[in-house]
């Protein structure tokens, strides 16, 4: 259960975008409803929307967390388009045939407008959320280059599909995004035991970095997915319909093979 207050209570306008909603109200009104009594209401968790931006595509981000970028063998942070709407927490996937699904959690960050510069960027509104990344790994060892991770082939047709893109309850609207992102905590746990345990200033680049770095591989359709080649955005710039990814930390469930395992490998071709 969540327990908060219905912000249409103190006068704010009933929107689909938080951005608007959270305008629509004085911060000072706000603040004394909270220092306050206020009449709270509980919501179940499966009852609440997603967080993330309602549009179709998103911009992606490859080996941002140092350790990540190790155990995958990167040397440097990339982008890629990633494809579908963003989804609840609490939902469902659907493996397709014939793939292995893997799955990653990353803080991701919206805006109340496009982004076509750092001005843009600086002067925008930001909403931060917890996002979960769902990877078809069959079809990015088919797809991907690991000699050139940032080849924009693999990403976009393995990390895109229906329910691979759902969002954490809760969006956070910082008013100060660097030091807010800087010492969140990200964690996940398989069976039971905890695989990835990150902090966002563990990114190498921090969103404002990233945002430039997008902008600047707007240009080339360089990215495959879906048989044909595609920009890292139509429009040219972050559209206020996408979600900006962080990239995913160290400890996946699916790691590059080790030595052990190219022996092992060696041994059965012969």
């Amino acid at each position: 259960l969540v327990i908060g207050m219905d912000l249409a209570d103190l006068g704010a306008v009933r929107a689909a975008d938080p951005f608007a909603v959270l305008a629509s109200i004085d911060e000072s009104r706000l603040r004394d409803a909270l220092m306050g009594p206020f009449d709270r209401k509980t919501v179940n968790i499966a009852d609440l929307l997603p967080t993330g931006s309602q549009g179709s595509r998103h911009v992606g981000i490859g080996t941002n967390f140092p350790e990540h970028a190790a155990e995958s063998n990167s040397d440097s942070v990339f982008n890629f388009p990633k494809f579908g709407t963003a989804t609840p927490a609490r939902t469902t996937v659907s493996a397709p045939a014939g793939s292995l699904l893997d799955y990653e959690i990353e803080l991701c960050m919206r805006f109340d407008r496009a982004i076509a510069s750092l001005e843009d960027f600086d002067a925008a509104v930001k909403g931060v959320f917890l996002c979960a990344d769902f990877t078809d790994r069959i079809a990015l060892l088919e797809l991907a280059d690991p000699d050139d991770l940032d080849s924009g082939f693999g990403f976009s047709d393995s990390k895109s599909g229906p329910g691979f893109f759902p969002t954490g309850p809760f969006l956070v609207i910082p008013h100060d995004w660097a030091s807010f992102t800087r010492d969140i905590r990200m964690m996940t746990h398989h069976n039971g035991e905890p695989r990835q345990d990150a902090r966002g200033g563990e990114m190498i680049l921090n969103f404002r970095e990233l945002t430039k770095k997008a902008l600047a591989d707007m240009q080339e359709p360089r990215f495959f997915y879906d048989g044909a080649f595609v920009k890292l955005a139509p429009s040219g710039q972050i559209d206020q319909d996408m979600t900006l990814m962080s990239g995913t930390s160290e400890g996946v469930i699916f790691t590059a093979p080790a030595r052990h395992d190219y022996i092992e490998m060696g041994l059965a071709y012969l």
